[in-house]
């Protein structure tokens, strides 16, 4: 997620210095706003996305790195719903970043259950239940 962003806001850029430089025209002022605004909201999610979200089994983890973790498992209609999910983790720190984005966007203590090779199931009550909803 974080390569897509960054290449959107560089995609950005390069268009308004195109601009600024008088390379490329035809953009209208309403346009250039908007990618300004576009440009603006980026650069806040790649600040967001690089703060310390978690520290968790002696793993330091970012919030884009928890938030790109549980997108994995998170319920695809509501995020807000209990996780029930199969996630392929590798290594014992994607275990733990995985245990710690499930806390972090939840508050709930999610169960990791190796099933076969890589292979996780990843359980937990969700942000609801956590919150007493």
């Amino acid at each position: 997620m974080t390569d897509k962003i960054t290449e959107r806001l560089e995609q950005i850029e390069g268009t308004m210095n195109a601009v600024r430089q008088g390379w490329v025209s035809g953009y209208t002022s309403k346009e250039l706003a908007e990618l300004r605004l576009e440009h603006d909201r980026l650069k806040g999610e790649v600040k967001i996305r690089a703060q310390l979200g978690a520290i968790g089994g002696g793993y330091e983890f970012t919030v884009g790195e928890l938030r790109d973790a549980f997108e994995k498992v998170a319920d695809r209609e509501n995020w807000k719903m209990p996780v029930k999910a199969f996630a392929s983790l590798r290594t014992d720190r994607e275990r733990k970043r995985m245990r710690e984005a499930v806390m972090f966007m939840t508050g709930s203590v999610p169960t990791i259950t190796r099933t076969r090779g890589t292979i996780h199931k990843v359980v937990a009550d969700g942000y609801y239940a956590a919150i007493g909803a």
